[in-house]
């Protein structure tokens, strides 16, 4: 699977899904760029609902390469609480690939997810 809608933008992070709603769709899963994973010690995904939503669920997962065709492994799940709220699930050890996808459907509204990468040097 490639990355979809990645805006890489440093000073930012890294726009993962823009304003997505749907599951099982390619705009709505958002992969870490390949020059990111395996060079950064964590990743935090901020996961942010708009103000007209009213359901949703999103996972932030990862797997042994980009492309891999199973079950990708999930590292946290972010379950839709209230409007206007941002959520956070942090990684350590960023290898293979990381991705966001929404796995239920966001109600009402829209759901962005944006990933800053650090690293210890």
């Amino acid at each position: 699977m490639s990355g979809i809608n990645i805006n890489l933008l440093p000073e930012t992070g890294y726009v993962l899904i823009n304003a997505g709603s749907a599951t099982n769709d390619e705009k709505t899963i958002g992969v870490m760029p390949a020059s990111i994973c395996g060079r950064y010690v964590e990743a935090s995904f901020y996961v942010t609902f708009d103000h007209t939503s009213a359901a949703g669920v999103v996972l932030i997962e990862s797997a042994p390469s980009r492309d891999y065709t199973g079950t990708w492994v999930t590292e946290g799940t972010v379950t839709w609480s209230a409007i206007d709220k941002a959520h956070r699930v942090s990684v350590n050890l960023l290898s293979g690939a990381m991705r966001a996808r929404i796995s239920t459907t966001v109600t009402s509204g829209t759901v962005t997810v944006t990933a800053f990468a650090a690293t210890n040097s």
